[in-house]
């Protein structure tokens, strides 16, 4: 399946949005391993840690560090495998980040932003917005430090899936109801896929990657979308107005 909706990413992501936490538990700043409290006094010197969970996940401790910063609060997620990530909440994206998108999106709706450890030098980000009443989201890339656009995943009702798609899910899982569904576009213009989650009648969630002419890419059980939960938490009813 697209590299969006690998399991890890999903699992990125869902830590982020603080999605699936059950299990995690408050903890003390002074409580805190000093190598993580080093590595953010490092990367934001100018920063206060307000507040922090803990969860156990994959044989070791994954921390949510809630933040305030010179520009607003922020999270920093930092995974038992070694990787952090970023979140930020829409009104506080920086500006590295809420450039590329507006260029090309002009008066969009940015409600969430995740952005990789990496930070301006070949990282990545993952930007949720809304633009003319629709959903979107967008991956940026920052090779060399200039952010661009490289693939773009487009909200689209059932009703206005391909005939073959919807076949092509149907043949698989006869009995599931479409949950979500998105486009996938690394060419302006062009869909390479539609991502598709499905719920079956056993309440379980599929995932889906269909090629424009039907042909399942991959599929296999999942994680509901996450982004599911960005859009439908906001109450917008669309574009900025002027």
């Amino acid at each position: 399946m697209q590299a969006k909706i690998a399991s890890q990413l999903l699992v990125l992501l869902m830590a982020c949005l603080g999605i699936a936490q059950a299990s995690a538990e408050e903890i003390a700043v002074d409580k805190l391993p000093k190598a993580i409290v080093d590595r953010i006094h490092t990367r934001f010197p100018k920063t206060e840690i307000t507040g922090a969970q803990v969860q156990s996940r994959g044989g070791g401790n994954q921390y949510v560090i809630e933040m305030k910063g010179p520009d607003g609060p922020f999270r920093v997620t930092f995974f038992p495998w070694g990787v952090s990530q970023i979140g930020y909440d829409g009104k506080y994206v920086p500006g590295h980040l809420s450039f590329p998108v507006e260029q090309k999106f002009p008066k969009a709706e940015i409600l969430y932003v995740t952005e990789g450890s990496d930070a301006g030098v070949q990282s990545e980000a993952t930007v949720y917005l809304r633009h003319a009443k629709q959903n979107i989201i967008v991956n940026l890339g920052f090779g060399g430090g200039t952010g661009g656009i490289f693939s773009e995943y487009h909200q689209i009702a059932e009703s206005d899936l391909p005939q073959k798609v919807i076949a092509a899910a149907h043949s698989k899982y006869p009995k599931a109801s479409v949950r979500w569904a998105e486009s996938l576009s690394t060419v302006p213009g062009v869909i390479n896929s539609y991502e598709i989650w499905l719920t079956t009648r056993d309440n379980k969630t599929i995932s889906m990657s269909i090629a424009s002419e039907g042909e399942i890419l991959s599929h296999g059980e999942s994680e509901p979308p996450p982004e599911e939960k960005i859009f439908n938490a906001k109450n917008s009813d669309g574009d900025k107005k002027d």
